[in-house]
């Protein structure tokens, strides 16, 4: 049957860590509604845990380093996570510019991500309950290989 077909060409991983943060994989044959899901998530989520995505393309390769991802999330979450804007504002601009010169993906990430929310307290919900928030990063599979591995191991690293 077409529906267990599709079954078979799915995959998720979902690791949770001792710190609470919990990384979900989605893996599927291209044509498989991998994007689909991605895009319904956003328009699902978007008022209440989403705080940032990103899309990759294989036809923009500069928005796919794992610097421009980053970046694109911090934007957003700028907007979309409460006391975010204010924990950045004391970002290094001097250390930033010169790791996003050097591609150091990593620093970026400790600059825009593990400082700033480190600073912060736990994001809460409309009872005051500390809750998740979400971030989506869809298309990885359009990434170069260089790049695609060097955000994995960010990932990896930077929310264990």
């Amino acid at each position: 049957a077409p529906e267990k077909q599709r079954d078979e060409n799915f995959g998720t991983r979902h690791n949770k860590q001792n710190d609470d943060t919990t990384v979900f994989w989605l893996t599927g044959d291209a044509g498989t509604g991998k994007s689909i899901l991605s895009s319904k998530l956003i328009q699902v989520e978007y008022d209440h845990c989403l705080i940032g995505w990103h899309f990759c393309s294989h036809t923009n390769i500069l928005q796919n380093s794992p610097v421009s991802i980053i970046e694109s999330v911090s934007g957003m979450m700028s907007a979309k996570l409460p006391g975010y804007a204010a924990a950045i504002s004391d970002l290094d601009q001097n250390e930033f510019e010169e790791a996003k010169v050097k591609g150091d993906s990593a620093k970026v990430f400790e600059l825009l991500f593990t400082k700033p929310l480190n600073k912060m307290p736990p994001p809460r919900d409309a009872n005051g309950n500390i809750c998740q928030k979400l971030i989506v990063v869809d298309a990885l599979d359009e990434i170069y290989e260089i790049y695609l591995e060097e955000f994995l191991r960010i990932i990896r690293d930077g929310c264990s």
